[in-house]
């Protein structure tokens, strides 16, 4: 069986590989051991609708915390022990964990990278950086190394998700303006589009997921778009 690098890459992978290239990056299909849980086939459709569900993406979160040890009473933290036990079965029913026990459980697929989701869409580059900790656990450094890859990128959108319901404004906002002032940029202060949805930078956006990830990313892609094209009046 080929090696991930070597695969054969999709439709949508040469797309991002070219657009990659057309700004002197090289990507072909390489992934780092980080774990990465995205079933296949018909259990990809299902990963998809439970992700709408803030507390199993709480729940992966501790998956991949202790990934040789996964039991349910061990991973009730946002969840039942009923609940974990349900998402288990479904993990494993779509081969991303393996039985290591009686009850138990431990990753057996592991993937993933630096630039957490790069996609096309509308022939622009998009770069999501996903954060899972609350906003009091995100630092400087973390702002700091999403506006680096930000600058080697050169996408056309960026977003900054953390994946919690608390507000952005207490200290998000503030790491980044905190940021700009100090690469000495020249940009506007971060504005505020709605709710917790903020835009930091020209294109550069801050974000979480109240009241719904998805909805939330599409306003902002939504303010991006409409940014891009001709206006009268």
């Amino acid at each position: 069986m080929p090696s991930p690098s070597r695969r054969r890459l999709t439709a949508g992978e040469q797309v991002v590989r070219d657009a990659l290239r057309r700004r002197g990056l090289s990507w072909n299909g390489e992934r780092d051991p980080t774990p990465l849980l995205v079933p296949t086939g018909a259990a990809r459709l299902r990963h998809y609708a439970l992700l709408g569900h803030y507390s199993y993406r709480l729940f992966l979160r501790d998956v991949l915390r202790r990934p040789t040890d996964l039991r349910a009473t061990a991973l009730t933290r946002y969840t039942t022990a009923a609940v974990a036990a349900r998402y288990l079965r479904f993990l494993a029913a779509a081969r991303l964990v393996e039985p290591s026990g009686r009850g138990r459980y431990r990753l057996r697929e592991p993937h993933g990278g630096d630039y957490d989701v790069v996609a096309c869409a509308e022939g622009e580059v998009l770069y999501v950086e996903t954060k899972s900790a609350p906003p009091r656990q995100i630092v400087e450094s973390e702002v700091r190394a999403f506006l680096d890859r930000v600058d080697t990128l050169r996408p056309d959108c960026a977003l900054f998700l953390a994946d919690t319901t608390l507000r952005m404004r207490d200290k998000l906002v503030g790491l980044f303006a905190a940021e700009v002032t100090r690469r000495r940029l020249a940009w506007d202060e971060p504005a505020r589009i709605e709710r917790e949805l903020w835009r930091v930078g020209p294109e550069i956006y801050l974000l979480n997921s109240d009241p719904d990830l998805v909805r939330n990313m599409g306003v902002c892609l939504a303010v991006h778009f409409r940014g891009r094209g001709v206006a009268v009046g």
